[in-house]
């Protein structure tokens, strides 16, 4: 088994070691042994050795450590074992603070500027991944001039000895990593005064320590202008001590004169500035989030009011047909507070060149005879609230084009009825009444969409009067206007509805007549015209009469029969035929009659 470490001090008549000034670097030494030595009758002794050698001794003189000792240790100050080297008479530790800084005076004082004295030096008890700040002032006793401090930090081991520089570690803060857990730290801070450097005075700390692993914001920032329309961000400094770096959480709130508001959807670490925070500040809330998911605690910091941009506006741009008796429209997007009394100017296009003014204060533009086949020009000049006027930005239309044929109070007049007789009347500009088209259609409802929903009952070339059809009972009337210039070019097509759908008539007869001689042996036919709906079951008869006048009676062979044999017996009398019309749904029109003028002859 390999041997401990070890450092035997041995008593000599001449030579006895009576303090600890000079005692060597030990890191690895597991076991010390002094032996008739005056440092046995030292007050703690045990303990300026765990100062001296480091966490790794475990025996003195063949016996563990008094662990009373070890806790005696951490009332000592971080430098106690560069003091102790120095020859710094070692002392309880009550007194160690001021017994040691009051040392490391009288060593600095004779290096420091004129009637310059050290008044703190120290480092605050550094963390893994945690900022570790160095505090050195002093005292100015009489002398003029500016002092300024310079900083190196070095690292160490895990007694305050090896000191070597880390590079670029130039600052009052140093930030330890994690191969810096368990070794000391060490700055140097060197007064500068009229240009002329003077040696350095230090400062160590205790090993550095685990991080707690919660990180922490160190300082809170938001960078960018503040200025609507500018992207702010949000810039977090974090000690993740210990911890993984991970995601925080990141809130914009708005704060006014009745509280904060959050911002929906601003959760990010970048915000841009609208309209709606102008006169207000903000408030930028960051959590630190570790990747294990260990938050740390939400910090927050505040903006200053938040000014209105410099009117502006972009995407300028003209909607509608570029055609004569358009109205067309003037658009772009304002930026720059809230927008005041912004100018709007239509100019058109000049023969020689140059723009006319045509129309001011307005968005909006109707299109007329003198504007076709030139361009205009929109003009939009941005001005806020407060009067202030921005660059104006334009838009220029394409020529406008000559209108087509339209269409204007276009009507259907007539009665909705079967048989009815109706026409359209319209005025049309860029053609003629006589050179457009008509359609006539049917639609089952008046709200039609398309003419998929129509069905054609008729087309002519000019409005001539329709008679409704037996086929539209029940439908509305639509008529279906295409206006055509003398060209030939073709306007959009225009429709007319009939406001209520189409009745039928009640049964009835147009017309009813018999043919034939009236004669002996001759074969009478009738014949008639029935209108009011679909014809049903109508009934015909045939009768012989005296006289003209009479009512006669009915012939049974020739019931329900349009036609009639005249036979002998009915020679010298009047024949006449009988016609009551029906409709489909049994409904009983008005009958006709037909009398022959003359007696049937032989």
């Amino acid at each position: 088994m390999a041997s401990q470490p070890r450092l035997q001090v041995l008593a000599a008549s001449r030579n006895r070691i009576s303090t600890l000034r000079g005692f060597p670097h030990l890191p690895s030494l597991e076991s010390l042994r002094v032996e008739e030595n005056p440092l046995l009758e030292m007050p703690h002794l045990e303990a300026a050795l765990i100062l001296l050698v480091g966490p790794t001794l475990k025996k003195f003189n063949d016996r563990d450590l008094n662990p009373t000792e070890a806790e005696v240790v951490k009332q000592y100050p971080a430098h106690t074992a560069i003091c102790i080297r120095d020859g710094w008479e070692f002392c309880s530790p009550e007194l160690a603070a001021d017994s040691t800084f009051s040392f490391l005076l009288e060593q600095w004082k004779n290096k420091l500027p004129q009637d310059y004295i050290v008044k703190t030096a120290y480092v605050d008890h550094p963390f893994e991944e945690d900022p570790c700040h160095c505090h050195f002032s002093f005292t100015n006793l009489s002398s003029e001039g500016k002092l300024v401090l310079k900083y190196q930090w070095f690292l160490g081991g895990k007694t305050p000895t090896g000191f070597v520089p880390i590079p670029e570690e130039l600052s009052e803060v140093y930030w330890p990593k994690s191969e810096d857990v368990g070794r000391c730290l060490k700055v140097e801070c060197t007064p500068v005064l009229n240009d002329a450097e003077f040696p350095p005075v230090f400062a160590v700390s205790l090993p550095v320590c685990l991080g707690t692993g919660y990180p922490k914001v160190i300082n809170l920032t938001v960078n960018g202008e503040l200025v609507e329309g500018n992207v702010l961000k949000g810039v977090p400094q974090i000690a993740w001590c210990g911890g993984t770096p991970g995601k925080g959480v990141a809130s914009w709130l708005r704060r006014t004169w009745n509280g904060n508001a959050v911002i929906d959807g601003a959760e990010g670490m970048e915000y841009q500035l609208t309209i709606d925070d102008i006169d207000s500040s903000l408030v930028f809330m960051y959590t630190p989030v570790t990747e294990e998911g260990v938050k740390g605690d939400p910090q927050c910091t505040m903006t200053d009011f938040v000014k209105a941009g410099t009117p502006s506006v972009s995407n300028v741009y003209v909607v509608g047909d570029i055609v004569e008796d358009n109205t067309i429209k003037g658009n772009g997007k304002y930026f720059g507070g809230k927008e005041g009394l912004s100018k709007f100017q239509w100019f058109r296009e000049k023969e020689n060149g140059g723009f006319l003014l045509v129309l001011s204060n307005s968005t909006q533009y109707t299109l007329i005879k003198e504007d076709v086949g030139w361009c205009l020009k929109f003009v939009y000049t941005p001005i806020n609230l407060e009067g202030q006027e921005g660059e104006a930005a334009f838009a220029i239309t394409e020529a406008v084009r000559k209108a087509p044929p339209k269409v204007f109070d276009l009507k259907i007049t007539g009665e909705a009825r079967e048989g009815s007789k109706v026409s359209v009347t319209a005025t049309v500009t860029g053609g003629t009444v006589a050179s457009s088209r008509v359609q006539w259609f049917k639609a089952s409802s008046s709200e039609f969409v398309n003419d998929h929903e129509l069905e054609a009952l008729c087309t002519s070339k000019v409005s001539k009067t329709f008679r409704i059809p037996l086929g539209a009972v029940g439908c509305y009337i639509v008529a279906k206007f295409t206006p055509v210039g003398p060209d030939g070019e073709i306007g959009a097509p225009a429709y007319a509805i009939l406001d209520d759908v189409v009745e039928t008539l009640p049964p009835s007869l147009n017309f009813l007549t018999v043919t034939g001689e009236f004669s002996e042996d001759q074969m009478l036919t009738a014949s008639y015209g029935y209108i009011g709906g679909y014809e049903g079951n109508s009934l015909y008869s045939w009768y012989l009469h005296e006289t003209e006048d009479d009512e006669g009676s009915p012939l049974s062979e020739a019931s329900g029969l349009l036609q009639y044999r005249i036979k002998k017996e009915d020679v010298g009398k009047f024949v006449s035929f009988k016609c009551i019309p029906i409709r489909n749904d049994g409904i009983v029109g008005e009958p006709g009659v037909f009398m022959g003028n003359d007696r049937v002859t032989p």
